[in-house]
């Protein structure tokens, strides 16, 4: 490890591990890789997300909290608690202004991405909430267990800013198995305790929520 640091959730930061150490396949020569390791949740990560413009990381876990981590720096930026059971999923808003949780405790919380109000609490789901995401207008929230209007104090304004990349876009880069995959060929082994329980993709970087209760990111250069 390059350095590690004590962020402001209490947890550990370490910065500068060369993944290309672990291991560096000979598909690909033109490419680097630096992993920053984000530890503070107290059991597995059921769920990250990335912000549309890639800047923070959201991170879900059984400990019953959402972590919102600074994608550049690996600094925990905010703890969200108060749901009662294990946190499945979660989402940020297109633009990025807002965050929404699903759980097992039947509820969807949303909150303000900047300060880690909650917003809103939406109760009356029959079944534990598996899965979170804003329709792209940002009045809804779209969950396994249906279509939710938002209240008003939870909608995000228009969109001013032009169209971020959807994951879609993101074809490059991908986790499959023990891989990390750059155009669907095996680029990066990864050893058992970075093996994923979630990831998210943006175009250059992953990240990856483990058993362990551990998030990491790795961000790659290609030329």
């Amino acid at each position: 490890m390059a350095g590690s640091s004590t962020d402001s959730c209490g947890g550990t930061i370490s910065i500068g591990s060369r993944l290309s150490l672990i291991l560096k396949p000979a598909i690909e020569d033109n490419w680097s890789s630096c992993l920053s390791t984000l530890t503070g949740h107290g059991d597995s990560v059921r769920s990250v997300a990335f912000s549309a413009d890639g800047s923070r990381l959201a991170s879900g876990s059984n400990d019953r909290t959402v972590k919102v981590w600074d994608a550049a720096t690996g600094a925990c930026l905010s703890t969200l608690t108060g749901h009662g059971g294990w946190v499945n999923s979660v989402a940020f808003s297109a633009d990025g202004s807002r965050l929404a949780s699903g759980s097992e405790d039947r509820t969807v919380k949303v909150w303000d991405a900047a300060t880690g109000a909650c917003l809103s609490t939406l109760t009356g789901h029959g079944d534990y909430v598996n899965s979170v995401a804003f329709s792209a207008d940002g009045n809804y929230l779209i969950t396994d267990t249906g279509i939710i209007p938002l209240p008003v104090s939870s909608k995000i304004g228009p969109l001013l800013t032009a169209r971020q990349q959807s994951p879609n876009d993101y074809y490059n880069l991908g986790i499959k198995n023990e891989w990390i995959t750059y155009n669907y060929r095996n680029l990066l082994w990864l050893p058992l305790d970075y093996r994923p329980t979630c990831s998210a993709v943006t175009a250059q970087a992953i990240a990856v929520g483990c058993g362990s209760g551990r998030v990491w990111m790795s961000n790659f250069l290609f030329s």
